[in-house]
């Protein structure tokens, strides 16, 4: 279980990440593996770290308080909380994202939201140890990447999406040269050729917005080895499977889904926001990604579920085939392959062998 602050400090604990303060919140800035803060009322605040959501035992003098600090997150990092503008979210000076609501859009009280971004970047290794993926897994994924094949993770929220996309994007070839396009800062590969293009909220007189779609067009001019979409929930989903289209292999980008399954269900969502019916969507699909990586939450542990591939049904559908599954066994967890994927697991212990020959001769 994560640790509990001492409800008796005689000095907040900081981090580097927390700037401006948090008031009576940076009390649990020291907790380990914290990711999330949520405010329900000045009495009522939770945190989760390592996976577990622990009540804190800490207060707010009143609901005033509450709302004071709410706008002052929000506006130190250029938003608006107000009664004209009652919810908000932003992305904080110090890596951290910021979610308000304020009353009688949120009932009562102010509703605060904070996420923290990792204090550092997880290798593929990390994730293993951590329980996420087995060795066979995570050579599995370091096969599409060689492979250069275009993916989507999917997962819920807190799934660890961009933590695994991260890790697995550092084993990228040191000549490539990634660009990421994000609505917030959050992907941080351990790779030497890496630029970033960050979406832009209008001002409050609704100028200045830089879009995910716009932003996509300006990195297809920036000659990418591998495109990166941070995240995919809207209408620059036709962008990105546009460029995915038109020779950017090895691209990629998360996804929420509540299965592997449900991934052609939120395309369809998506590509109507655009415009684009179901029909045009899976025939751009269809050519453009190969694969999904499904991320679960259990009992707390992040972990992959399932590696799947998109295919095309019917007049103009997707369907998802199930290749393999990530599940415990008596030597541990593992692949478990599903009916359909031997042509698949065939050219992935092809790859092996071929990269266990290479290892030796080198």
């Amino acid at each position: 279980m994560p640790q509990q602050p001492s409800l008796i400090s005689s000095k907040p604990q900081t981090a580097s990440h927390a700037s401006p303060s948090l008031g009576p919140l940076d009390a649990l800035l020291g907790i380990p593996g914290l990711s999330d803060i949520f405010v329900n009322s000045a009495q009522d605040i939770w945190y989760e770290a390592g996976g577990q959501l622990v009540k804190a035992p800490l207060s707010f003098k009143n609901q005033q308080a509450v709302t004071d600090l709410a706008q002052r997150l929000i506006i130190s990092a250029g938003g608006r909380l107000d009664s004209a503008h009652p919810a908000a979210d932003v992305q904080g000076e110090g890596g951290y994202r910021v979610h308000a609501v304020l009353p009688p859009i949120s009932g009562e009280s102010t509703l605060l939201s904070i996420r923290f971004q990792p204090r550092q970047s997880y290798s593929l290794d990390d994730l293993q140890a951590r329980g996420m993926l087995a060795p066979e897994t995570a050579n599995l994924l370091l096969y599409l990447l060689d492979r250069r094949q275009n993916f989507l993770i999917s997962g819920g929220t807190g799934s660890g999406k961009t933590t695994l996309l991260s890790a697995l994007l550092a084993h990228c070839p040191g000549d490539e040269r990634l660009v990421f396009v994000e609505d917030t800062p959050e992907l941080k590969p351990a790779h030497p050729h890496c630029l970033f293009l960050r979406a832009r909220a209008a001002n409050s007189e609704g100028q200045g917005q830089v879009d995910l779609s716009e932003l996509i067009r300006q990195a297809l001019r920036m000659r990418p080895s591998r495109l990166i979409l941070g995240e995919c929930r809207g209408p620059e989903v036709m962008d990105m499977l546009t460029a995915m289209n038109t020779g950017h292999t090895g691209s990629g980008s998360t996804l929420h889904a509540n299965s592997a399954r449900a991934v052609p269900a939120r395309l369809y969502a998506m590509a109507s926001l655009a415009g684009v019916a179901p029909q045009a969507l899976a025939l751009q699909a269809v050519t453009a990604l190969g694969y999904i990586i499904h991320l679960e939450r259990v009992d707390g542990q992040r972990q992959v579920a399932e590696v799947a591939q998109l295919v095309g049904e019917g007049a103009g559908g997707l369907a998802v085939l199930s290749l393999c599954r990530q599940q415990a066994g008596r030597r541990g967890r593992g692949l478990v392959w599903q009916a359909g994927s031997e042509d698949f697991r065939a050219g992935f212990e092809g790859w092996k062998e071929d990269t266990r020959v290479r290892e030796n001769a080198g």
